[in-house]
C-alpha cells in the first residue's frame, strides 16, 4: 500500500462499513 493511500484506505473502510453494515474486521479480511 502506497503512504498516501493510507488515508484513502482508512476513508473507504468507514464508507464500506457504513453501506454494507459489517465489521471492519471483514473489511481488513477482504482487502488482505
Amino acid at each position: 500500500m502506497h503512504f498516501h493511500a493510507a488515508g484513502i484506505d482508512i476513508g473507504a473502510r468507514k464508507v464500506f462499513v457504513g453501506l454494507e453494515g459489517q465489521p471492519v474486521r471483514s473489511f481488513e479480511t477482504f482487502t488482505s
